[in-house]
């Protein structure tokens, strides 16, 4: 796998790169790539975490094109607004800044005027549920008044966006080939994204599965040329790169062996999406 990361004038970019800032939600999906529902302590990184994860960040990166905050459910993190306000100290090092909403709830008049704010920098990203996202019109009417950019994913009814959900499995060991694995890599649609680079607690990874299986689940073996830490400050800036083009270099990570994978349409299975656990 081969990615361009300097451009013309030796910049170091990244395509788009993701912090989960928070694992609580409002729904409670079984088939959530985080797993919301199936932890007793939902990870929720303090703003000082958070903080301190977009620094370093720009501290190797000097553009990414989609910088991404996640969860869960975002606007359940009552700091969103400070954390956009840091993002914006870097306004000037990527396109857009994306949130990541389920609709489930109302913004906040300060997380409103953050948005507002910052609109031309701003991307909503609704994840649509039907009659679990109540909010989801509304959101969008409003970002349309204050000129703000909008994209709603339907997950609900019949043609749900790319199909519907993936079962990435309990991360158990699937003893792979070294053939199988590669495969699977090269399908998968963080490698089609030039990863995904997903952020927990300072650890950015490849993807997801990655994270969530190595960092979270500690299910996956810790494997450290498989994510960067941004907390590791021993490091130089060109040692931090060479790590991230490391793994532009790779055949495969560790997690592939644990992940059952997105590897496509008409590949891997879909099911419908949001389906609650009772």
């Amino acid at each position: 796998m081969t990615n361009k990361l300097t451009g013309k004038d030796d910049k170091f970019y990244l395509d788009r790169a993701v912090i989960n800032i928070t694992a609580r939600c409002t729904l409670k999906c079984r088939l959530c790539v985080m797993g919301c529902p199936y932890y007793q302590n939902p990870p929720h990184y303090s703003l000082e975490t958070i903080e301190k994860t977009i620094t370093n960040f720009f501290r190797i990166i000097d553009h990414v094109r989609w910088y991404e905050f996640s969860g869960g459910e975002t606007f359940l993190h009552k700091e969103l607004p400070q954390m956009i306000q840091k993002v914006m100290e870097y306004r000037d090092r990527l396109d857009k800044l994306l949130i990541f909403t389920n609709a489930t709830l109302w913004p906040l008049e300060a997380l409103q005027k953050m948005i507002r704010d910052n609109a031309g920098k701003m991307l909503i990203m609704i994840s649509h549920y039907g009659k679990l996202s109540p909010y989801a019109d509304t959101i969008s009417k409003w970002c349309a008044e204050n000129n703000i950019e909008c994209v709603i994913k339907k997950y609900y009814g019949d043609d749900q966006h790319f199909g519907g959900w993936l079962d990435y499995g309990d991360y158990s060991k699937l003893n792979r080939s070294a053939g199988e694995l590669r495969k699977v890599f090269s399908l998968c649609g963080s490698t089609k994204m030039n990863g995904t680079f997903t952020t927990h607690g300072g650890q950015m990874h490849w993807c997801v599965p990655s994270a969530r299986g190595m960092k979270l689940l500690k299910k996956i073996p810790n494997a450290e040329k498989d994510f960067i830490d941004l907390f590791d400050e021993s490091l130089s800036i060109k040692e931090q790169r060479e790590k991230i083009k490391a793994l532009f270099a790779r055949d495969y990570i560790t997690a592939c062996d644990y992940c059952l994978g997105d590897f496509g349409e008409g590949i891997t299975k879909r099911y419908p999406a949001a389906e609650q656990v009772k």
